[in-house]
């Protein structure tokens, strides 16, 4: 400390000798010459003279340096006060007991407290910054571990990371502890192993503020890696340039807010692995320029359910940008999709079981730009909702259930593939669908898929307005169809089978419900329902209570079938027909069974049900038990509570059944433009 009193020209003490004494004491001080105390001076001082208008001036000859607190004395005349020098070091000192107070405060605080309350990793060895003399990634690395080792000893919290890019190799968070550094892209833990960098190691474990950069995008490296572990941190935190930027395997209960995962093959991968993977959050953020997948939720051998992504943004990934297999009740809301090969691609995990079929997918706000949409499997409960989507194709194939579209604005959308099962609705429209026709044939308005074994009451109301004329037409007309359950062979049959048990596949561990058994003793026919996998030929199949056999060939699923009784005329008989037959038609491929024929020669007509198709005019139709004839005029569904305008009598709304869906149908007049609204409520059996 320069002692400052005698530093300037002090009036009256011209030439006065003046003692440096420890404070409290009539000790003489030590006193130097040199602010680093090396260079020893006298003590007392004889103070140099100046006088200016009689008045005799004194101060120190040179600057004078001490390094404890003292007083200064002239003779016994004058003394000052206490001078103290500042806190430069506390080495050696026992401050435990200080206090401080924050400037404008006014409680005393314990400075051991607010010491404890910032870890900082320097205090643990060298942290040097990429460049600097020294830099070492394993140094850097052992003093990273060192410090939150400390942190964790005091049963969590934060390890402070300097600013600057820091070379470091492979590491673990402890439960509790979370690296804070000074800010995304200000501090900076960069890592080329091929491997994981950053483990997490307990749950409430994570990083803030901070970049986490594997530079060259090693294979196999993995940014941040995390196995069954609850509750990760991850705030304001950028994750980049990894194979993996983040690996999770099961765990609960995160919640990022802020993340930005870039440049990877694989952005976020989160499984339903060794544990299950619930109740996860993202809030904000980005994924770009990921060329596998971007986001990546799947169930491999554990549920994947309830796990919530808002306001991300999906920007310029060249593969899928976010991927959905087999989980379930997932949502993402107000997000962005923008300038990707493909958005959005959901199926079931393979094999599937009774817990990895997509159940639940919610999509609301927000918007897509660009690119495709892939659709496929069991797609239960999946919505779009209030959503912006432009210049995209969405290809769905063989769903088991249909895609809602909620009150979206499509500009410029493709839809492929099975196209009737992108369901169109707005909630002042309840679920009615529309399109619009330009020709004189059928064409799809509506559809559902039917569960072997399933079937459903349908309540319908069409309206159609010809939009280059006046004609119009409202038809509120009823259904009923199912689908029969699915068949099995078998053979070489050693125990019988027990109609409501589960059969179960001893090589594919397929299951089903057994139904019915057509039992002949070795061999036989079995009806299922409620069927998970694919049975495989010549594997054993029991049931659990002695049943067993071996299948004779795979499962053979059946058509659905419209059940109501329709009339069918026909005329160029040759072959009477038979009650009870089944009748195809030679054009159309359709199929029904006969319930009652009033027959007039060469003339007459059908009762028919369990309709399969539709019977076209003027097509041959042949019975099972050989009845022969030619359809005599057009056949539909019975419609009522119709009105309709005279010029419009063609015009028609009905349901078919083809393969495992059941259709609405509509259809125009040649030249006449139509715009359809089809409506349907759907009351269903248990699938």
């Amino acid at each position: 400390m320069l002692i400052p009193t005698f530093d300037t020209w002090q009036p009256g003490y011209g030439g006065a000798i003046v003692s440096v004494l420890i404070a409290g004491t009539d000790t003489l001080a030590s006193v130097f010459a040199d602010e680093n105390l090396t260079v020893p001076a006298a003590n007392p001082q004889t103070l140099a003279s100046l006088v200016l208008n009689g008045i005799d001036y004194g101060k120190f000859s040179a600057p004078v340096y001490v390094g404890v607190a003292v007083t200064l004395h002239n003779g016994s005349i004058d003394e000052t006060g206490v001078m103290r020098p500042p806190i430069t070091s506390l080495t050696g000192v026992d401050m435990s007991l200080a206090t401080v107070q924050v400037a404008g405060g006014t409680q005393d605080i314990e400075l051991e407290d607010i010491l404890a309350r910032r870890v900082d990793v320097r205090d643990f060895g060298a942290f040097v910054a990429v460049g600097g003399a020294g830099a070492s990634s394993s140094t850097n690395n052992a003093t990273l571990t060192a410090g939150m080792a400390a942190v964790s000893s005091l049963a969590g919290g934060y390890l402070e990371l300097p600013a600057g890019s820091y070379d470091v190799t492979q590491f673990t968070i402890p439960t509790g502890v979370v690296l804070r550094g000074r800010g995304r892209g200000a501090t900076t833990l960069r890592s080329t192993v091929a491997g994981n960098v950053a483990t997490i190691g307990g749950a409430r474990a994570g990083i803030t503020q901070m970049t986490l950069d594997g530079v060259s995008r090693v294979g196999s490296g993995v940014g941040l890696y995390a196995s069954n572990k609850d509750e990760i941190v991850l705030i304001d935190a950028e994750i980049k340039r990894f194979d993996t930027c983040v690996f999770q395997a099961g765990g609960t209960r995160s919640d990022w807010i802020d993340v930005y995962i870039s440049d990877a093959a694989n952005g976020y991968t989160l499984y339903g692995q060794g544990a299950p993977l619930r109740f996860n959050s993202w809030h904000g953020g980005k994924i770009e320029l990921c060329s596998t997948t971007g986001i990546d939720l799947a169930y491999v051998d554990a549920v994947t359910e309830h796990n919530t992504f808002s306001d991300i943004t999906f920007d310029t990934n060249t593969g899928k940008a976010v991927r959905i297999r087999g989980a379930r009740w997932t949502t993402l809301n107000d997000c962005r999709w923008v300038s990707n090969t493909n958005d959005l691609t959901i199926a079931d995990a393979t094999p599937t079981t009774t817990l990895n079929t997509v159940i639940g997918v919610s999509l609301v706000g927000g918007e897509m730009s660009g690119g495709t949409v892939t659709l496929g499997d069991n797609l239960e409960s999946v919505t779009l909702r209030r959503m912006a989507l432009t210049s995209i194709t969405a290809t769905l194939t063989a769903p088991a259930h249909n895609v809602l579209v909620e009150d979206c604005r499509e500009t410029s959308v493709t839809i492929a593939g099975d196209t009737t099962t992108w369901r169109r609705q707005s909630t002042t429209l309840e679920s009615a669908s529309s399109l619009t026709t330009t020709n004189a044939t059928f064409t799809k308005a509506w559809a559902a898929t039917l569960n072997p074994g399933q079937h459903i009451y349908l309540s319908g109301r069409v309206q159609a307005r010809r939009l280059n004329g006046l004609n119009y037409l409202t038809v509120e007309n009823f259904g009923v169809a199912r689908r029969p359950g699915s068949t099995l062979l078998y053979q070489t049959q050693t125990g019988n089978f027990t109609v409501g048990n589960t059969l179960t596949g001893g090589t594919s561990g397929a299951t089903a419900r057994i139904v019915a058994d057509t039992d002949a003793g070795a061999t036989g026919t079995l009806t299922l329902y409620d069927i998970v996998g694919t049975f495989a030929n010549g594997e054993i199949i029991t049931d659990g209570s002695g049943g067993s056999a071996t299948t004779n060939g795979t499962v053979t699923a059946h058509d659905c079938q419209i059940l109501n009784a329709t009339l069918l005329a026909y005329d160029g008989q040759t072959v009477n027909f038979t009650v009870g037959e089944i009748i195809t038609g030679g054009t159309s491929g359709a199929v029904a069974r006969i319930l009652s024929d009033v027959d007039a020669g060469a003339t007459g007509t059908l009762t028919i049900k369990d309709v399969t198709g539709i019977f076209v005019d003027n097509e041959a139709i042949t019975g099972s038990s050989g009845g022969a004839a030619v359809v005599n005029g057009e056949w539909l569904q019975s419609n009522v509570i119709t009105s309709i305008n005279s010029a419009a009598t063609d015009y028609a709304a009905t349901y078919i059944a083809s393969g495992a869906q059941v259709f609405g149908y509509v259809r125009g007049t040649a030249a006449h433009t139509v715009s359809w609204i089809f409506d349907v409520d759907v009351v269903s059996n248990p699938s």
